[in-house]
């Protein structure tokens, strides 16, 4: 089973990992067109869809995997309002001090420069950013990087702490494109979130209300003309 663990988180990584590489390659633009705003986005959530289905073509129980009730709803808004906090703060309070570490480098958002005052774009962006972002990074990297790694190290507390880990540093690294500034604090927003999960006892539904709705406020500050 072990083995199994392993291959799959390496088929899953290597698969998000190409498609990003390949997505750089203009001659492929023609048959893997970027979209507006979320470049290659939807390819890697076919990885995400493609996981799912794996997961219950070999009889695995998407509830071991994040998808479970949503508890008791004191917990539930508890851990909400806890993440929401925490993807405020940390650029908040980190971008200065790594600005000035960085010889004052700002976030990369780029690719978010077309999305300012365009008002379809905005309308187009925001359910995929619920879809792909909120729904998809959460499962891939809290449920499934997460749960897997806990699997392989044994389960218990220090497994838990470990694999809480692994998965942030994984998820900071998926957002290379906004530069060191913005890489550190979503790694350290990701530690959070893993502790989040496991108070939530393994639950991911309010990390994905939480992800939905600061990047709603993040996308619709851009648009604004603002920086999140």
């Amino acid at each position: 089973m072990k083995k199994l663990l392993v291959l799959e988180l390496l088929i899953v990584l290597a698969a998000r990992k190409s498609i990003t590489y390949l997505g750089d390659m203009q001659f492929l633009a023609v048959i893997m067109p970027p979209m507006p705003v979320l470049g290659h986005a939807y390819l890697q959530f076919a990885v995400v869809l493609a996981l799912i289905a794996w997961l219950k073509k070999r009889g695995a129980s998407l509830s071991d995997y994040g998808f479970r009730d949503f508890g008791p709803f004191g917990l539930f808004a508890l851990v909400t309002i806890a993440a929401i906090a925490t993807s405020v703060v940390l650029p908040t309070v980190l971008d200065p001090l790594l600005s000035s570490h960085f010889g004052r480098t700002p976030r990369d958002l780029s690719r978010f420069a077309t999305l300012v005052g365009n008002l379809p774009q905005y309308l187009y962006v925001m359910p995929l950013v619920w879809i792909f972002a909120a729904f998809g990074e959460e499962f891939l990297y809290r449920g499934f990087v997460l749960e897997n790694v806990r699997r392989l190290l044994g389960g218990g507390n220090a497994a838990m702490v470990a694999a809480i880990i692994v998965q942030a540093a994984l998820f900071g690294a998926g957002h290379a494109y906004q530069g060191p500034i913005g890489m550190i604090p979503i790694a350290l927003g990701g530690i959070v979130y893993g502790l989040l999960y496991w108070v939530a006892r393994r639950r991911l539904w309010p990390l994905i209300l939480a992800h939905g709705i600061v990047d709603t406020i993040g996308i619709t500050v851009i648009f604004q003309g603002g920086t999140p």
